[in-house]
């Protein structure tokens, strides 16, 4: 059972936390650049929605807590419309068990505390972000700290948004480009700084990843084959 519960805390604390702390940091960003930019209504409105759905969102899962039923359903309900929108079929045993592996994680995390995991987090995206920024400078172009933060954390929550896109691939590369170019990056910048920090942070080591997966998988079933011709071999004598 305590196997069990870690690895549903492994499957289900990365996201969260990571998702957290790109939402806090997507509004921070957005308050401080309504109040000290000049955004545009356009920008405003595209923000405001993206910040006001993941808020909902934050919410139901809130509420979820202490009234689950009611907010499984109000889930099941919406999901439900926009399959029949789309045309596809409702997997509700895939659905309900990602909710179970969510809340369960959410009842261990109130056990088993949440600072060490959450600093793991931070460290991992302020890291991620220090790169990109390195990146930026490399590229000719210093850019504000603030405008980095809400480039990356929008470009990676709108990846989340699709997650039939394995990766958020050709999502959060284009995010990237649209967020910092409507924020005063030049277009070439953006684009090179973006497609160079996704090369090395995320193409090129999953790239080396299936490599290495195929490499090992090989190298694994030759020695269980070994092992089991060993067997047979002293079974025989």
């Amino acid at each position: 059972e305590d196997i069990g519960e870690e690895a549903r805390m492994l499957g289900f604390l990365p996201a969260l936390y990571n998702n957290t702390i790109l939402i806090g940091l997507a509004a921070a960003g957005f308050l401080y650049l309504l109040l000290h930019h000049d955004l545009s209504s356009l920008q405003i409105s595209i923000f405001g929605l993206i910040l006001t759905f993941y808020g909902l969102v934050a919410l139901l899962i809130i509420l979820g807590i202490r009234h689950r039923t009611w907010v499984e359903l109000f889930i099941f309900g919406i999901v439900k419309i926009f399959s029949r929108l789309l045309g596809n079929s409702l997997r509700s045993a895939g659905l309900r068990e990602a909710l179970d592996d969510m809340y369960t994680g959410l009842m261990l995390l109130r056990k088993r505390g949440w600072l060490k995991p959450a600093s793991g987090s931070v460290l991992d995206i302020g890291f991620d972000m220090l790169a990109l920024y390195l990146i930026f400078i490399a590229a000719g172009q210093l850019i504000n700290p603030i405008v980095l933060m809400v480039g990356y954390s929008v470009a990676f929550l709108l990846g989340v948004s699709a997650f039939f896109v394995p990766g958020g691939i050709g999502v959060v590369e284009s995010g990237m480009v649209a967020v910092y170019t409507s924020l005063g990056v030049p277009l070439d910048v953006s684009v090179v700084a973006v497609l160079s920090y996704r090369l090395l942070s995320f193409w090129l080591p999953t790239v080396l990843g299936f490599a290495a997966n195929g490499y090992l998988g090989r190298k694994i079933g030759r020695k269980i084959s070994q092992e089991n011709s060993s067997i047979h071999l002293e079974d025989s004598i």
